[in-house]
């Protein structure tokens, strides 16, 4: 296959390039600008918002109350004690999800939540299985 153009040479002719960790000259002076006018700056912002200017306001809200990216569910009780608890506690969860007063995803979050419980009392029940067994053994090696 014929090579196309004349290839570039290997490794940077020029020296290393920018330093690791070095900033932007641009981004340092807007940095330094800004620290110089803050406090000016944001105290027109507010002014303005407080006079009724509709974006101005939208800007100082969401600096101070952002976006909540989730709600919190009311789910009531749900007891988590038991592996039967658990079961219990995903049927009615299923129930809500069902019915409407929990979306779709909002159940398979509580259901994920549920399944590591579940794991947890099963890694525990199978530890104190293990653990019995084990101790069986010992004392019937020792009569032996």
């Amino acid at each position: 296959m014929a090579q196309r153009g004349r290839p570039f040479q290997a490794g940077n002719q020029f020296g290393q390039g920018r330093p690791r960790g070095s900033r932007n000259k641009t981004s340092a002076q807007a940095r330094q600008l800004l620290d110089q006018y803050a406090e000016p700056v944001v105290r027109t912002v507010i002014a303005e918002a407080a006079k009724g200017n509709p974006i101005m306001a939208r800007l100082v809200l969401d600096r101070i109350i952002p976006v909540r990216r989730e709600s919190p569910v009311a789910l009531g009780k749900l007891p988590t004690a038991t592996a039967a608890e658990i079961s219990q506690s995903a049927e009615n969860i299923m129930r809500k999800v069902a019915s409407g007063k929990l979306t779709l995803a909002e159940g398979e979050r509580v259901f994920n939540l549920l399944e590591a419980r579940r794991r947890v009392i099963e890694t525990e029940e199978l530890e104190k299985r293990i653990r019995l067994l084990e101790s069986r053994n010992e004392s019937a090696e020792v009569t032996q």
